[in-house]
Protein backbone atom coordinates (compact mmCIF):
# COMPACT_ATOMS: atom_id res chain seq x y z
CA UNK A 1 0.00 0.00 0.00
CA UNK A 2 1.45 3.87 -0.90
CA UNK A 3 2.05 6.31 1.93
CA UNK A 4 -0.29 8.56 0.47
CA UNK A 5 -3.36 5.75 0.91
CA UNK A 6 -2.31 4.96 4.20
CA UNK A 7 -2.47 8.63 5.71
CA UNK A 8 -6.05 9.39 3.67
CA UNK A 9 -7.18 5.92 5.02
CA UNK A 10 -5.79 7.48 8.40
CA UNK A 11 -7.52 10.80 7.81
CA UNK A 12 -11.04 9.00 7.03
CA UNK A 13 -11.06 7.26 10.08
CA UNK A 14 -10.40 10.27 11.98
CA UNK A 15 -12.70 11.74 10.03
CA UNK A 16 -15.67 9.04 10.48
CA UNK A 17 -14.34 8.73 14.72
CA UNK A 18 -15.11 12.58 14.81
CA UNK A 19 -18.90 12.21 13.17
CA UNK A 20 -19.23 9.51 15.38
CA UNK A 21 -18.36 11.49 18.52
CA UNK A 22 -20.44 14.24 17.34
CA UNK A 23 -23.41 12.40 16.92
CA UNK A 24 -23.06 11.31 20.00
CA UNK A 25 -22.99 14.21 21.72
CA UNK A 26 -25.85 15.79 19.72
CA UNK A 27 -27.55 12.04 21.12
CA UNK A 28 -26.69 12.86 24.35
CA UNK A 29 -26.61 16.76 24.69
CA UNK A 30 -27.88 19.34 27.76
CA UNK A 31 -30.70 21.88 26.91
CA UNK A 32 -29.75 24.24 29.26
CA UNK A 33 -26.89 26.67 29.79
CA UNK A 34 -24.01 25.49 32.00
CA UNK A 35 -23.66 27.55 34.82
CA UNK A 36 -19.64 28.15 34.23
CA UNK A 37 -20.83 29.49 30.83
CA UNK A 38 -23.46 32.03 31.83
CA UNK A 39 -21.29 34.00 32.99
CA UNK A 40 -18.80 34.32 29.58
CA UNK A 41 -22.07 34.86 27.47
CA UNK A 42 -23.03 37.59 29.98
CA UNK A 43 -19.46 39.01 29.43
CA UNK A 44 -19.48 38.68 25.38
CA UNK A 45 -23.06 39.81 25.34
CA UNK A 46 -21.60 43.10 26.75
CA UNK A 47 -23.91 42.91 29.87
CA UNK A 48 -20.60 42.46 32.17
CA UNK A 49 -16.79 42.64 31.60
CA UNK A 50 -14.86 40.08 31.15
CA UNK A 51 -13.24 38.09 34.30
CA UNK A 52 -10.23 35.98 32.84
CA UNK A 53 -8.01 37.15 30.27
CA UNK A 54 -8.35 33.68 28.13
CA UNK A 55 -12.44 34.22 27.72
CA UNK A 56 -11.37 37.82 25.81
CA UNK A 57 -10.06 35.27 22.89
CA UNK A 58 -13.34 33.65 23.22
CA UNK A 59 -14.85 36.96 23.24
CA UNK A 60 -14.12 37.82 19.51
CA UNK A 61 -15.68 34.72 18.45
CA UNK A 62 -18.81 34.98 21.01
CA UNK A 63 -19.47 38.66 21.02
CA UNK A 64 -19.94 39.31 17.16
CA UNK A 65 -22.65 36.07 17.46
CA UNK A 66 -24.50 37.43 20.34
CA UNK A 67 -24.37 41.29 18.58
CA UNK A 68 -25.49 40.03 15.61
CA UNK A 69 -27.83 37.07 15.88
CA UNK A 70 -29.01 37.89 19.54
CA UNK A 71 -28.47 35.90 22.50
CA UNK A 72 -31.37 33.58 22.45
CA UNK A 73 -29.75 32.28 19.31
CA UNK A 74 -26.55 32.69 20.41
CA UNK A 75 -27.15 29.95 22.97
CA UNK A 76 -28.26 27.40 19.94
CA UNK A 77 -25.48 28.66 17.83
CA UNK A 78 -22.70 27.80 20.85
CA UNK A 79 -24.52 24.38 21.66
CA UNK A 80 -24.39 23.04 18.27
CA UNK A 81 -20.82 24.51 18.04
CA UNK A 82 -19.34 22.81 21.20
CA UNK A 83 -20.72 19.04 19.35
CA UNK A 84 -18.71 19.79 15.98
CA UNK A 85 -15.96 21.00 18.23
CA UNK A 86 -15.80 17.89 20.19
CA UNK A 87 -15.48 16.24 16.46
CA UNK A 88 -12.78 18.59 15.46
CA UNK A 89 -11.10 17.49 19.05
CA UNK A 90 -11.45 13.67 18.14
CA UNK A 91 -9.93 14.37 14.88
CA UNK A 92 -7.30 16.38 16.30
CA UNK A 93 -6.74 13.73 18.95
CA UNK A 94 -5.83 11.05 16.40
CA UNK A 95 -3.19 13.24 14.70
CA UNK A 96 -1.68 13.65 17.90
CA UNK A 97 -2.08 10.01 19.24
CA UNK A 98 -0.57 8.27 16.21
CA UNK A 99 2.93 9.68 16.20
CA UNK A 100 3.19 9.25 20.04
CA UNK A 101 2.96 5.28 19.51
CA UNK A 102 5.89 3.61 19.96
CA UNK A 103 8.38 3.28 17.26
CA UNK A 104 7.87 -1.11 17.22
CA UNK A 105 4.26 -0.38 17.46
CA UNK A 106 4.29 1.73 14.14
CA UNK A 107 6.72 0.06 12.23
CA UNK A 108 4.42 -3.38 12.07
CA UNK A 109 2.04 -1.36 10.04
CA UNK A 110 3.87 -2.57 7.29
CA UNK A 111 4.52 -6.33 7.84
CA UNK A 112 0.39 -7.06 8.03
CA UNK A 113 -2.89 -5.88 6.94
CA UNK A 114 -4.28 -6.79 11.10
CA UNK A 115 -1.46 -4.81 12.45
CA UNK A 116 -2.92 -1.63 10.79
CA UNK A 117 -6.40 -2.05 12.22
CA UNK A 118 -4.93 -2.72 15.37
CA UNK A 119 -2.75 0.44 15.26
CA UNK A 120 -6.05 2.30 14.19
CA UNK A 121 -8.24 0.72 16.93
CA UNK A 122 -5.75 2.20 19.44
CA UNK A 123 -5.25 5.06 18.46
CA UNK A 124 -9.65 5.71 17.99
CA UNK A 125 -9.95 4.22 21.53
CA UNK A 126 -7.75 6.54 22.91
CA UNK A 127 -9.04 9.78 20.89
CA UNK A 128 -12.77 8.47 22.34
CA UNK A 129 -11.66 8.02 25.75
CA UNK A 130 -10.03 11.25 25.83
CA UNK A 131 -12.97 13.10 24.37
CA UNK A 132 -15.39 11.26 26.52
CA UNK A 133 -13.65 12.09 29.85
CA UNK A 134 -15.40 13.98 32.15
CA UNK A 135 -13.77 17.23 32.20
CA UNK A 136 -13.55 17.14 28.35
CA UNK A 137 -17.09 16.05 27.78
CA UNK A 138 -18.41 19.01 30.05
CA UNK A 139 -16.03 21.55 28.27
CA UNK A 140 -17.49 20.89 25.22
CA UNK A 141 -21.68 20.58 25.79
CA UNK A 142 -21.70 23.96 24.62
CA UNK A 143 -18.53 26.04 23.03
CA UNK A 144 -16.65 27.98 25.80
CA UNK A 145 -13.93 29.03 26.63
CA UNK A 146 -12.53 25.71 28.03
CA UNK A 147 -13.16 24.07 24.61
CA UNK A 148 -11.46 26.75 22.92
CA UNK A 149 -7.69 26.09 25.11
CA UNK A 150 -8.20 22.43 24.21
CA UNK A 151 -8.82 22.73 20.64
CA UNK A 152 -5.71 25.37 20.86
CA UNK A 153 -3.85 22.78 22.71
CA UNK A 154 -4.58 19.73 20.41
CA UNK A 155 -3.77 22.20 17.60
CA UNK A 156 -0.65 23.47 19.01
CA UNK A 157 0.39 19.63 20.27
CA UNK A 158 -0.39 18.50 16.49
CA UNK A 159 1.79 21.03 14.78
CA UNK A 160 4.41 20.41 17.15
CA UNK A 161 4.36 16.39 16.26
CA UNK A 162 4.17 16.99 12.41
CA UNK A 163 7.34 19.72 12.88
CA UNK A 164 9.21 17.49 15.21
Amino acid sequence: MLPGKKISRDGLYALLTGALLAAFAFAFEFKSLPPDLAEDLAAAAGLRPPTGCFALLWQCFAAPLCRHVGLAAAESVLRVAGHVSLGLAAVLCMTVFLPLLPAPFRRGRRLAGWWRGLVRFVVVQGAVLFCCADPVWRAFRWFSPQALQILLALAAAGAFLAHL
